[in-house]
């Protein structure tokens, strides 16, 4: 089962870089084992979040534009931050002194969206392309 830090871990590593990154490049930013990011990478390409794009033989990963828009990412904080705290007094995030950035939380809340409508997602993209 995958670790949801690691691969928060490399969403936030891609986000701060804010430039498309070869493999060895994230892996080293995030502390993680190359062979760790690329299952991880894989799963995120399949996913949608991710972008792949080569160039000169190099294999470059990009998050998709909108996780680089700051008005974009302000907007949706504004916007999770009541039910952020309307969650965390239910699963006990209250018990903990926690700094989490709001990045941090956008991407949380992101990752499990799309987990959560994975399937109706691909539906809708193979009924998209089979037109």
């Amino acid at each position: 089962m995958p670790n949801k830090d690691h691969v928060l871990t490399i969403v936030e590593t891609m986000q701060k870089a804010d430039q498309p990154l070869i493999l060895n490049h994230i892996a080293k930013r995030s502390k993680l084992s190359p062979q760790l990011v690329d299952y991880h990478l894989e799963q995120l390409i399949k996913k949608g979040l991710v972008l792949l794009a080569e160039e000169e033989g190099k294999k470059y990963y990009l998050l998709q534009p909108i996780f680089y828009d700051e008005n974009w990412l302000d907007a949706l904080y504004t916007m999770l931050t009541p039910f952020v705290d309307g969650m965390s007094g239910r699963i006990g995030f209250e018990q903990f002194d926690l700094e989490i950035s709001k990045e941090r939380v956008i991407i949380n809340i992101l990752i499990m969206f799309l987990k959560r409508f994975e399937g109706e997602l691909e539906a809708t993209k193979l009924f998209k392309t089979s037109k």
